[in-house]
């Protein structure tokens, strides 16, 4: 049996990491700092996990975590999430996504963890329009949020051997429902907005981003827990047939509502990210299919949307800034 240590696991992706995980017979420790009044959400979770509700920056209380249970693997999902919430105070997002981050990761050396996984993004990439990247190719940052994903990226390679076993993934664009709903997401929020019929201002419409559903992200990770061989990697998250266009979405979603509320803004650009990313290294290592498809999830919120009040989907609750 194992001591896991999941950080933010009451979040959109951890809340189902959780659920997956909770199945398995080991020991699960959970850090959030619940600003999204999701720690409610422990409810819907076994009563065997310990949770705690504090934040990465509580070093006082990290130590203690780390001191009283003898913790074996790390998933390091805690942080300022998207680039509109890290654009709201840079600063302050340095510190949790980077400065934290790295004191979590001293404390897993100091302690004798085994495994540490880090949740990293695709938008490392930030513009490429010449070819699918790989985990190989170039980082292109674009804003506060990806440069503290690659800088602590950077700070993990440097320190590889200081751990048995270390992964960083970069997740394509997340879709679908979660314990915690997030509405500030490409195709959750397209879904929702076109669902009520308001008008969804469109920007970057044949810009690419890959695209992949929350299940197949706790699913993978419950995988590397059992596979990962010793030493450091680097692994895309999703499916090489899962770039999109926003335009392409816009289509998808149009075989199951009415899009004539969709406006594109060929004028302006609010989001310069623009890439496909090629998936092959989780296939071809792991063996691991991404199972959910677009289709799959935008069904799915349309399920989610009939059986939710509006003023549920539209609350603060369900963006991160």
């Amino acid at each position: 049996m194992h001591t896991i240590l999941i950080t933010g696991g009451l979040g959109y992706i951890g809340s189902i990491l959780l659920k997956t995980l909770q199945k398995k017979n080991n020991r699960i420790l959970c850090l959030d700092n619940c600003n999204f009044n999701n720690y409610k959400i422990r409810k819907k979770l076994s009563n065997k996990i310990i949770f705690f509700k504090k934040s990465i920056s509580n070093e006082k209380f990290l130590k203690k975590i780390f001191k009283d249970y003898s913790i074996n693997k790390v998933i390091h999902l805690a942080a300022i999430v998207g680039e509109p919430a890290c654009n709201k105070d840079p600063e302050y997002s340095y510190l949790i996504n980077y400065n934290a981050s790295k004191k979590i990761f001293d404390l897993c050396v100091k302690y004798n963890v085994k495994q540490f996984i880090f949740v990293s993004t695709c938008s490392n990439y930030g513009k490429n329009k010449k070819s699918f990247v790989s985990e190989t190719s170039k980082l292109q940052p674009l804003s506060p949020y990806s440069h503290a994903k690659v800088n602590f990226e950077k700070y993990l390679l440097k320190n590889k051997k200081k751990i048995e076993k270390i992964s960083m993934l970069r997740l394509a664009t997340v879709f679908g429902m979660s314990f915690r709903p997030r509405f500030d997401l490409t195709i959750n929020e397209f879904v929702r907005d076109i669902y009520y019929n308001r008008k969804l201002e469109v920007y970057g419409e044949n810009f690419w981003r890959p695209y992949v559903h929350v299940l197949d992200i706790a699913n993978f990770i419950t995988v590397l827990l059992k596979k990962s061989k010793k030493g450091s990697e680097i692994v895309n998250v999703g499916k090489t047939e899962n770039n999109y266009t926003k335009k392409m979405i816009i289509n998808k979603i149009s075989k199951y509502l009415n899009v004539d509320n969709v406006y594109f803004n060929k004028k302006k650009i609010v989001d310069k990210r623009d890439y496909r990313v090629n998936f092959d290294k989780i296939k071809t290592k792991y063996n691991f299919k991404i199972r959910y498809s677009l289709d799959y999830g935008i069904k799915e919120i349309i399920s989610f949307l009939k059986k939710s009040k509006k003023k549920e989907v539209f609350s603060k609750e369900t963006v991160n800034s």
